[in-house]
């Protein structure tokens, strides 16, 4: 199992959700949140510190890593 727990939060206006994310190949490990804004549904801010993340997120505020797919997957389960 690659993500040990994935912790969701709901405040007034976003639902948070993080987790840490455990790489299956060279056993690091990737802290990650998520906020989606519950006005318009949309992503409001995310953070991977992979080197996927840090790549992509520069031209596109929007991408999210397998890591962070993953945390949402796995928290969705818990709305």
């Amino acid at each position: 199992q690659l993500i040990d727990s994935v912790d969701v939060r709901i405040h007034d206006n976003y639902l948070e959700f993080q987790s840490v994310v455990e790489s299956e190949y060279n056993n690091e490990v990737y802290p990650n949140t998520l906020y989606i804004n519950f006005e318009d549904y949309e992503l409001t801010k995310s953070y991977c510190p992979c080197q996927d993340f840090k790549s992509n997120y520069k031209t596109d505020n929007t991408f999210l890593c397998k890591h962070l797919v993953a945390t949402v997957l796995k928290g969705i389960d818990k709305i």
